[in-house]
């Protein structure tokens, strides 16, 4: 590191020095659904603090920058010294040490340290089957620093503790108040708060802020879209034309399997053999009669010609969609019944709606797959090859602001 940084000797000597940036940082996201209903999602991190120099304000070496390092005077009975003193009495443990270790010297580059922070969010989201809303429309609610109302609702505006905010240290050690030139020395004021981070002196903090978001679906179905846009490939558009066995397992699996995911974590929900066995005879019996559904329209779509029926071929595609949403109907309540309360709470959500009548009601013309929440988007739409007109609408209200 230059000495151009920051000076306290030969500008152009060059040191090593620990950087600003804090060595630690912990990421966390935790998320809670209440009464299959309701999911909250909280994401924050820890991160150590930065560090920091013991600076002089006011230039005393004359190169045109107030970016001189302080030297750290020794407590005594002057009157820096005394100052000094009174510093390093009220100081916290970490400003304290950092200073005691360089009395009598030039303080070294980023050799102080903030106290650690923190910060994180909060979004909760309605599911929109449960709640009874539009098939196409998904309501959510966003809180950021979530800790910083916490702190202001425990402790008051007055005694606030730093929750969720930014920690910047006072850097200042020494302030320049004259020059004598008899003695060719500067007369210094110790800064008393060197080091503190008391948030009712910060003037800039993190916002806390609660947005509701409002998310409406326009246009023609994507799965519509998605699919004439593949029947057109070959036919209307250069390309070749999807074999039928494509179109099969596209359509198997427009709607996801709960029991093959509830077998594939079978270890981690600790299955008894005999909840495996019912769930694993029940999953050949889905897969089987999923596969006759699809087979017939699979084989149709195949041999479309070049002017085929958009609303007809759409029309079968839809027919054998809501044959496999009324399997799922009519194994989901089975296969809920099979599990445990801690087994259930321990599935991820989009496999719990799955299981849920409500939800796969909501779902079955293809509507629901394209909002986002506890849902799911269909292999059509994840395949990359979605169609395009899709409008999105947003409605985002600040209901609160607090600095």
């Amino acid at each position: 590191m230059s000495g151009f940084s920051n000076t306290a000797d030969n500008p152009l000597s060059v040191f090593w020095a620990n950087s600003a940036q804090g060595p630690h940082q912990f990421n966390y996201s935790l998320r809670y659904t209440i009464f299959d209903a309701v999911q909250i999602n909280w994401s924050g991190q820890f991160r150590s603090g930065s560090a920091f120099t013991p600076m002089i304000i006011g230039d005393v070496n004359g190169d045109g920058y107030s970016n001189d390092r302080a030297f750290v005077y020794a407590p005594g009975s002057d009157p820096v010294g005394v100052q000094m003193k009174s510093l390093l009495d009220q100081s916290t443990g970490a400003t304290r040490d950092c200073l005691e270790k360089q009395i009598g010297r030039i303080a070294s580059r980023n050799s102080c340290r903030g106290p650690w922070a923190s910060s994180a969010n909060l979004n909760v989201t309605l599911d929109r089957a449960k709640f009874r809303m539009p098939q196409r429309a998904q309501i959510s609610f966003s809180l950021s620093n979530p800790l910083g109302a916490a702190d202001l609702a425990v402790n008051g505006s007055n005694r606030l503790r730093g929750w969720g905010q930014q920690t910047f240290p006072d850097q200042a050690l020494l302030y320049v108040r004259s020059f004598d030139p008899a003695t060719r020395r500067y007369t210094y004021e110790v800064n008393q708060r060197f080091g503190a981070t008391r948030p009712q002196s910060v003037v800039l903090r993190n916002p806390v802020t609660l947005a509701t978001s409002v998310r409406i679906d326009l246009g023609a179905m994507r799965e519509r879209q998605t699919l004439i846009q593949q029947l057109d490939n070959g036919r209307r558009t250069p390309g070749s034309r999807y074999p039928e066995q494509l179109f099969r397992s596209m359509g198997t699996n427009s709607v996801m399997n709960p029991m093959a995911q509830i077998l594939r974590q079978q270890d981690s929900l600790r299955l008894t053999s005999a909840q495996a066995d019912s769930i694993a005879s029940m999953n050949r019996r889905y897969n089987y009669r999923s596969d006759s559904i699809w087979a017939p329209v699979s084989r149709y779509l195949t041999t479309l010609s070049n002017d085929y029926q958009e609303d007809e071929a759409y029309d079968r595609f839809s027919a054998s969609r809501r044959a496999q949403i009324d399997l799922l109907m009519n194994l989901g309540p089975a296969v809920r019944a099979l599990l445990t309360s801690e087994q259930r709470r321990k599935l991820p959500p989009a496999v719990l709606s799955t299981l849920d009548p409500r939800y796969l009601v909501s779902i079955r013309n293809g509507t629901g797959l394209y909002v986002s929440g506890n849902g799911f988007a269909s292999p059509l739409a994840m395949s990359g090859m979605g169609g395009g007109g899709l409008a999105e609408m947003r409605m985002v209200e600040v209901m609160s602001v607090i600095r």
